[in-house]
Parts: C-alpha cells; structure tokens; sequence
C-alpha cells in the first residue's frame, strides 16, 4: 500500500499533468473569498442598518408579459416607468422559471435590453436608483459579460459617470449603495469616479459619510492619495464610531496596504477594542486586528500585550480565522503570547480538517517564525496533523501552489517534514504552476525548503528533485539583505544590522 505522502505526490503530479495552468476549476468548498465577502456584507449592514440577504419585492408576472416582450419599445414608448415595470417584471420572471442567471440571455429578452439601453438617459436620478435596485434582486448570474446582463449594467454605469459631476457628497454615496449589491464596484467605473470626487473634502466629512468613503475605498481596494486625511478625520471624531465602524475603517487601511502612522490613534483603538472584547462579532474583530497587527511597532507593545490578556477568556467563543489574527497580531514584531497560543493551538488540533490551507499556513509561520515551544509540544502535535491532513488538500494545492511552498517551509523549521512532498513541490511542473514560467522569481521559501533538504536531508539519502541551481543563485540574489556600508551614515538598524554581522563572521 503507497504512503499517504506518496500518494499525494502521484495526485497532484498528475492533476498539474491534466490541468491547464489558466483554466483551473474547483469546487466551492474550497475558495478562500468566502470570508472576505461576509466581511464586505457585514460592514454594509452596519452602513445601511438593514439585515443581511434582504430581497427587493417585485410585482407579479402579468399575464400578456409575452406579448409585450414581442414589442417592448412599442409598449414602453419613451416612458421611463413603464421600462422600469418591465424590467421588474422580466426580473420576477426569471426567479419564477429556476432557469437561474442564464434566463436573462433569453432572445425574449434582447429587444427590451435595447429599449431599456435606449431610455436610461432619460430616468430621473430615482428612476436611475430603482433601476439598480432592481436589476440587484437577479439571482446570482454566471458571468458579469453575459451580453445583456453587460448592456444592461454598463448602461447603468455609463449614466451614472455621467451624473458624478452634479451629485452631492449625499447622492455619491446613495448611489454608491445602490452599486454594492450588484458586485459590480471593481469593475465599474461609477465607485472609482465617486470616491475620487469626495477625496477632495475627506477632512472634513461628518462621520456617517466617512465611513460610508472608506467602506468603498476598501472595496476598490485602491487608496486615494490623501489617506492621511482619513487617519486625521478619523482620530478627531474618534468618540462618534461604534466598535463596528471602527473595524470598517480598519477594512479601509488593511485592504490599500495603508498603515496608520498616528500613534495616539491607534491607542484609541487599542483601548476601544479591549474594552468591547466581550460583545464584538468576530468579523469586526477580525478587521481590527489585521490592521493593528499591520500598523503597530514597539511603542504600540504595552498595549498589545494588554489585549492579548484579555483576548484569552474569549478564545473558546471566537471563529477559527479569528483565533488565527489573534495569534498573528504580534508576528510582525516578533511579540509571543504564550496564554492565548496554548489555547489556540489546542483549538485548532480539534478542527484541523476545517482550516483552510492558508490558515495553516499562517498558524506554522507563528510557530515557527517565533520558536515556539508549548507544554506537552502541543505546537508539534499540530504541526504533524496538519501534514497528516494535506493529501486531503489536493484542489487547495494546485490553487495556491505558493501558499503550499511555504507550509513545507515553515512546517521544515520545526525539523518536521516529509520528502515526498518536498520533492513534489521542486517537481517542474509544479514549480511552473506556483512560479509560472518566472521560477527564478520565487521567494525565499523555496530556496530555504532546497537548503533544508541539502543540509538536513542529505545523511538521509535523500534522492528527490531540488530546486534549480541557476534559479537558486537569482533567488538567493535577488531576495539577501541589505548590507550597509560603514562608511556611509549608518541608522540605529543599520549599526545593529552590521554587529551581528559581526559577531557570525568572526
């Protein structure tokens, strides 16, 4: 009977082997988007006070619908309600036939997408907001380029550009609203054009508009160029934010790789978040943490270590991903809470079939990258479950390859580790599907997972693939350090940069 190691190289050599690089498709359950989306509903309910999946009614079905459908321009004229009708009409439909998202690339329908292309330059801006309303109440479609869907949105989207210039801050973000249950904020050009406009006055919005900028920032997940007016705006109305919007401005910064540089501000938020341990929701939990982790240095360590005591009595009700961004918060700065650890772990051990790749991924990294040593080794007994479970993980693998680079990695520094899957990851194929065609441009977890098996592996006789020489030596020269030159001004991180230098050279 083949190892379970073995196994998996034999499976995942041979899925690469069948599968075109850019045509992988995999099963739901194992995306890792989920959460990410949660987050974004979550935070919009907080926005809107409205509760989560809320449907738009619409009318029954009329009885001549098809009839109308023969001559909708005929039908509708030039009267923008009667198009609207007809569109809440064809949208009822669709839900009532079970044909899901294609239903709407009906032919039926192809003449009424023209007139309905034809009339939105004429809605009012609150027929332009039922519009969107109601094209929000379609069921989830299968492609954003469906031909009338993409006429039909585009259209919308156009129309609203077009307005952007004579809209308040108010309307932007009505409209804004209206845009977010569609999905379609990255790839339209409305949110964009929106948030460019009210970055002009982001000091001195009132807090619920803001929130609502920021919340949207973090769905385009692209920063405006004055940022900083966000961090000063929000430290001076700081007492106006719930826990809940704070975490929503957190999104904000997280999401555009923007830290907070105000120290004082992020003691507020520090405090505010230890003081609402108990009654916080994961989610905004979550939000907060990240970006503390992100943001914090060594002054910020007091008060880390002091929400990491009381963060460990919440432990037991916290979700797994929460339990994962509390014991990431201190990486960054190499800050180890033992208490909240010992409990995690012991969470994780019992639920290793549930975390997704990346979450043991990252849990290895804290044990790993902070030495950790538990009672009992109970780091270690979670260490070799989690690589007892990945032939388990085989659709996870082939999706994020690099993300399975580095779990060997991080899993080889605690001297744990299996040779066949180190020996499928330097597999060619494999290299090429996490590295594309681009395998010298790898980072250092491949070239320390190489190193591993030929400092500790090679007394064992071990005869598996290696990472390539030549790529080797590019990786190794494109990610080494900085060494400073002494005879230049040093900082205090360059002098201590050379001391151990030093002190390993002499």
């Amino acid at each position: 009977m083949l190892k379970h190691s073995r196994c998996l190289y034999l499976i995942v050599r041979r899925t690469i082997s069948q599968t075109s690089y850019n045509r992988i498709h995999l099963t739901g359950n194992v995306t890792v988007k989920k959460f990410i989306d949660s987050e974004n509903d979550y935070a919009s309910s907080i926005l809107r006070n409205v509760q989560l999946n809320q449907r738009l009614a619409v009318p029954k079905v009329p009885v001549d619908m098809e009839n109308i459908l023969h001559t909708p321009d005929h039908w509708c004229g030039d009267d923008p309600e009667k198009v609207l009708l007809l569109l809440r009409h064809i949208i009822a439909s669709i839900g009532t036939t079970g044909d899901g998202a294609s239903a709407l690339e009906d032919v039926r329908f192809a003449e009424f997408v023209s007139t309905f292309v034809r009339l939105v330059p004429t809605f009012s801006d609150t027929q332009l907001s039922q519009a969107l309303e109601t094209l929000a109440a379609l069921e989830e479609i299968k492609s954003i380029y469906e031909p009338n869907y993409l006429s039909l949105w585009t259209t919308l989207d156009s129309e609203c550009l077009e307005r952007v210039a004579n809209w308040n801050v108010d309307q932007l973000l009505h409209f804004a609203d209206q845009w977010y249950p569609l999905r379609l904020a990255k790839q339209g050009k409305y949110v964009n054009k929106a948030i460019w406009k009210i970055s002009n006055r982001l000091r001195k919005l009132p807090p619920n508009q803001l929130l609502k900028t920021v919340f949207y920032i973090n769905l385009t997940r692209v920063p405006v160029e004055n940022m900083m007016d966000i961090e000063t705006n929000f430290q001076k109305n700081f007492d106006a934010f719930s826990i809940d919007d704070i975490a929503i401005l957190c999104m904000g910064f997280f999401k555009t790789e923007t830290p907070i540089r105000n120290g004082e501000l992020l003691e507020n938020i520090y405090h505010t978040l230890t003081t609402h341990l108990s009654t916080v929701e994961d989610i905004a939990l979550t939000a907060i943490l990240k970006l503390l982790r992100y943001s914090s240095r060594i002054p910020q360590v007091a008060s880390m270590q002091h929400l990491l005591d009381a963060l460990v009595p919440e432990v037991p009700r916290l979700s797994l991903l929460a339990c994962l961004h509390v014991a990431l918060l201190g990486s960054d700065i190499h800050v180890c809470h033992r208490a909240t650890l010992e409990l995690i772990v012991e969470k994780f051990l019992t639920n290793v079939s549930a975390l997704r790749l990346k979450d043991a991924e990252r849990i290895a990294f804290v044990i790993a990258h902070g030495n950790v040593e538990l009672s009992e080794c109970r780091e270690m007994v979670l260490l070799r479950a989690i690589l007892a479970d990945l032939p388990n993980r085989v659709p996870e693998i082939i999706q994020y390859p690099k993300c399975y680079v580095s779990l060997l990695h991080f899993l080889s520094l605690k001297n744990i580790y299996d040779t066949s899957f180190i020996s499928g990851v330097f597999e060619q194929k494999f290299l090429q599907l996490a590295y594309n065609r681009n395998i010298g441009g790898a980072g250092r977890e491949a070239v320390a997972l190489d190193a591993f098996a030929a400092i500790n592996l090679d007394g064992d006789g071990y005869g598996g693939n290696r990472f390539p020489e030549q790529s080797f030596r590019l990786v190794c020269k494109l990610t080494q350090d900085y060494l400073p030159n002494p005879k230049y001004k040093l900082t205090k991180s360059d002098r201590m940069l050379l001391d151990i230098h030093a002190t390993f050279t002499a």
